[in-house]
């Protein structure tokens, strides 16, 4: 739920605009590392940096609540509740 006070409805809709282009982004950034398994090759196909990549992983993590991805030797891999999105 959102709560803005002392806004027009056109800074409100603007600020609610903005809320939601940065969750798809964070969700983007999910599937790309989900799809390449790597944060090095999503960095590169998103033209971001590795910290920014790892980030916005995290953003969405404590978003929804729960780890998506699991780090092992050869890279990321999804967790049961990374699979179901």
């Amino acid at each position: 739920m959102f709560i803005i006070v002392n806004a027009t409805v056109k800074e409100t809709k603007r600020r609610i605009v903005t809320l939601m282009m940065i969750n798809l982004e964070l969700y983007r950034v999910f599937y790309v590392v989900a799809k390449s398994g790597s944060l090095t090759k999503a960095k590169h196909e998103l033209f971001i940096s590795q910290p920014a990549v790892s980030q916005s992983i995290k953003q969405l993590e404590n978003q929804l609540g729960g780890k998506l991805f699991i780090r092992t030797s050869k890279g990321m891999e999804l967790t049961s509740e990374g699979k179901m999105i």
